[in-house]
């Protein structure tokens, strides 16, 4: 995860260095209201009993034990799972803060309400484009009337809420649109997420953006970032060159990057247990929430400690790569594409000639300047 505002106003304030826990990304349920084409969990096709919730309680124990920081519940959609709410006291009455990742087609003013008391911190909300693409994409009529009214409600609710983008080529010449709603909604984040290659997903490999499209996405989140003065928090993720263009760019080198975070400083629990490296990992399990406690299976799983020493197991350009232990690249995409997770990031637009001559000119520009 990269925030564009710490580049561009030297603001340090998201360091994930200084966790000391995993942030954990949660999938409390298969069941879902929609039907999405990019769906990294694919959760629509398949049913699982949701998980008791005595079972999440004591994972939650766990979780304290391992310093998590961070809970984002996700699904499916997470607001579907009965017990959500219990989870999240229980989850902040232990020192773990919690986010909401949901379509948010069912937050109505009760439900905003409750998502209020529950103690949520923050509440992101997907949407894709405007109107048509994202009602497409979606496959659900209406389906974006219902997630900007919810924001409107997490507004009045004093709810930080923010706006979640998946980017691709079907919908990259929406972004300034998608932008402007959300300035115009004063949402708190703008959250861009890449083409992750899983899931759904997985067959929208040649959706993914160009190495060149890739770059010019990152420079119109700066634009806005200084258009917007900073208003307004703007990360993106799954594309962990991106820190290290943005340190090129603004020549800045007290920024720390924490690159690709699989099975380091996040983890994903699944709805039937699992445990993975991150939520797009769903072909590695390391244990299972009922059988298995966290704390200890993280240390002793042998992926899991490769992950914690990425650089030492990185090929061809990524290991040749000066800034490898700032990115890493994403290990999920090179899996997919190449077989081989520790082969290059096939989505890393730095080794592209056209781009690294662009970075040269814009960089002397901004010291002559």
């Amino acid at each position: 995860m990269v925030d564009i505002r710490s580049f561009v106003y030297k603001d340090k304030k998201r360091d994930l260095s200084q966790f000391i826990g995993p942030v954990v990304v949660w999938n409390l349920t298969s069941r879902c209201n929609l039907d999405c084409i990019h769906c990294y969990a694919d959760k629509g096709s398949l049913f699982v009993k949701d998980m008791p919730k005595k079972v999440c309680l004591d994972t939650i124990k766990e979780l304290k034990l391992l310093k998590t920081p961070l809970v984002i519940f996700s699904g499916g959609e997470p607001l579907l799972y009965k017990g959500i709410f219990d989870l999240a006291k229980y989850a902040i009455d232990n020192s773990i803060k919690v986010s909401l990742s949901t379509n948010g087609t069912l937050i109505d003013k009760a439900m905003a309400i409750k998502i209020k008391s529950s103690g949520i911190n923050y509440v992101g909300i997907s949407i894709d484009g405007m109107k048509i693409t994202h009602d497409f994409l979606r496959n659900k009529k209406g389906a974006f009337d219902k997630s900007v009214t919810a924001i409107k409600h997490c507004k009045a609710n004093d709810i930080k809420v923010g706006i979640r983008f998946t980017v691709a080529r079907y919908n990259v010449r929406e972004l300034k649109e998608v932008l402007k709603l959300a300035q115009s909604l004063k949402v708190d984040r703008f959250c861009l997420y890449n083409l992750v290659y899983s899931g759904r997903a997985e067959t929208l490999v040649e959706n993914d953006l160009s190495s060149w499209q890739r770059k010019k996405v990152v420079d119109e989140l700066v634009a806005f970032v200084k258009r917007t003065k900073g208003s307004m928090e703007v990360l993106t993720t799954d594309s962990p060159c991106d820190g290290v263009y943005l340190k090129r760019l603004f020549n800045v080198k007290d920024i720390s990057l924490s690159g690709c975070s699989a099975g380091d400083k996040i983890i994903n629990i699944d709805e039937a247990g699992f445990i993975h490296p991150c939520q797009f990992w769903h072909d590695y399990n390391i244990g299972n929430i009922k059988t298995d406690r966290i704390t200890k299976v993280l240390k002793k799983d042998a992926l899991v400690l490769k992950l914690r020493d990425k650089a030492k197991f990185l090929k061809d350009q990524c290991r040749q790569c000066d800034s490898k232990d700032l990115c890493f690249g994403c290990r999920v995409r090179a899996k997919a594409v190449y077989k081989d997770l520790w082969k290059n990031d096939p989505s890393c637009y730095l080794i592209d000639k056209k781009v690294k001559n662009e970075i040269s000119k814009m960089s002397s520009a901004q010291i002559t300047h």
